[in-house]
């Protein structure tokens, strides 16, 4: 027998790997979720609220902002009224809102 046979080292064991899997919202409590931001109103008033001898009474909101002469065409109002409306430098139904009741006797209309 030979006595200079050489016997190979065993391979090293490789380092076990470790997976580790974290949910998404495991980090949260170091960092909490924002505030809500407020509810926003749909149509917001207007700065100053319009006197009793208003043309739309205060408890209520303006409706949509509209051109005075796209106004005009879906009310099917006379070409008179859209011009005495124009003429008073009325360009749209925001202006509705701080009408009196005097300006409309002002206008013409009573």
């Amino acid at each position: 027998m030979n006595k200079n046979v050489t016997v190979a080292p065993a391979p090293a064991a490789a380092p076990p790997i470790v997976n580790v899997i974290t949910p998404n919202n495991m980090f949260v409590l170091f960092h909490p979720a924002p505030a809500p931001n407020p509810a926003v109103p749909a149509v917001p008033g207007p700065a100053v609220k319009p006197s009793s001898s208003a043309l739309i009474p205060s408890h209520l909101q303006p409706g949509i902002k509209q051109n005075i002469i796209t106004f005009c065409q879906e009310h099917d109002l006379s070409d008179a009224i859209l011009t005495k409306l124009t003429a008073n430098v009325y360009t749209g139904t925001q202006a509705f809102y701080y009408i009196k009741k005097s300006d409309l006797t002002d206008m013409g209309f009573l």
